[in-house]
């Protein structure tokens, strides 16, 4: 079994994924993304400081996703899909030339 280590953008995609419904502890972010919790402050505290997501003022335990952190999310999304499609092209053509 191979195991594929995640980049930096996807794992900052998918803490951004796991804010989108609502506003979520670092704990449960921890969860949701299979990180340990030394990792995750770590994603957290760059993510802050590039405002994809902030604090909950009434509750700074929760954090949420920025208008800013939605729209890297949107273009990583459009990114990854783009790379799926070419790569399923390659595969076809792949297909065909062995044939």
């Amino acid at each position: 079994m191979e195991i594929k280590k995640r980049s930096l953008l996807q794992i900052v995609a998918e803490i951004l994924q796991s804010l989108m419904s609502s506003p979520i502890r670092k704990t449960h972010v921890s969860f949701k993304c299979n990180l340990d919790s030394r990792t995750v402050s770590k994603y957290i505290i760059m993510m802050e400081q590039n405002g994809l997501i902030e604090k909950l003022p009434r509750n700074e335990w929760y954090f949420k996703i920025t208008p800013k952190g939605v729209n890297y999310l949107d273009q990583f999304q459009s990114f990854i899909s783009l790379l799926d499609n070419d790569e399923i092209k390659l595969m076809q053509y792949n297909q065909q030339i062995s044939i």
